[in-house]
């Protein structure tokens, strides 16, 4: 949408995912891998029945998760004991969950979106491009888009689950390290960017407030120049304002 309205003219856009947390989220090798994971977001619920039938068919033991419906830490133990995944999603700009299951060496059979419109829960959603998977390759799975696609991907799924690499994928794409490398690579080349004219903008709710103290912090660790970032607070707490307050007060940024 930013480049058709011709605003890349003027302000040019990257893209920079944030890190996956690959510690929190590894596989633990000793565990029994039995079970299929079921993602659900947003998408029609005849989709969903129609996945849960071919997995009956199929004798599959399955567990839906429903996004917004359970807790981080029973999704994290349950990937454990998961042979491979059905991610029904809707669009993504990164998508934490479905990397969060890659990193813990999951293979994804995913059933994409290809517009922005086919997120049920969105009245008037804008009919614009997307996807489920914006960061992806052979290594995590397969994906396919529409209902009559999926028994063949399936089976071409099954036929590759021991060659997909999917922790390798995150590792090599959205782990801290590599996630700083093309930080430093996008925003820090001084061939590219001159480091006197650079503004770095970032913001914040309550709910990505720890997230942003370690963004800070990230700042502090690679020596940017604190008067460079502006933070804009779209919904903090009174506590957190003013622990930000304090920050702003140690480290001078806007």
């Amino acid at each position: 949408m930013w480049i058709n309205k011709d605003a890349e003219k003027f302000l040019p856009v990257v893209h920079f995912p944030y890190p996956v947390d690959i510690d929190k989220f590894k596989p633990i090798d000793d565990t029994t891998k039995n079970n299929v994971l079921v993602m659900f977001k947003y998408r029609k619920n005849t989709e969903l029945s129609f996945i849960e039938s071919q997995l009956k068919s199929k004798n599959e033991s399955y567990r839906i998760f429903k996004y917004g419906s359970y807790q981080e830490e029973d999704y994290k133990n349950y990937l454990q004991t998961c042979k491979y995944g059905i991610w029904i999603g809707t669009h993504e700009s990164q998508g934490f969950g479905l990397q969060e299951a890659l990193s813990c060496d999951i293979p994804l059979l995913v059933w994409s979106v290809t517009n922005m419109n086919q997120q049920e829960n969105w009245r008037g959603a804008p009919d614009v491009k997307a996807t489920s998977v914006a960061y992806w390759d052979k290594m995590c799975g397969e994906y396919f888009n529409k209902q009559d696609e999926f028994e063949k991907t399936y089976q071409i799924f099954l036929q590759n689950l021991n060659n997909y690499k999917p922790r390798e994928f995150i590792l090599n794409t959205l782990s801290v390290r590599q996630c700083a490398e093309n930080f430093k690579n996008i925003f820090l080349n001084e061939k590219k960017t001159n480091s006197t004219e650079f503004k770095l903008l970032t913001c914040a709710n309550k709910n990505y407030f720890h997230a942003l103290k370690h963004f800070i912090n990230n700042v502090k660790q690679i020596n940017i120049d604190f008067d460079k970032l502006i933070i804009y607070d779209v919904g903090l707490t009174t506590d957190q304002e003013n622990e930000l307050y304090i920050l702003q007060a140690e480290y001078g940024f806007y």
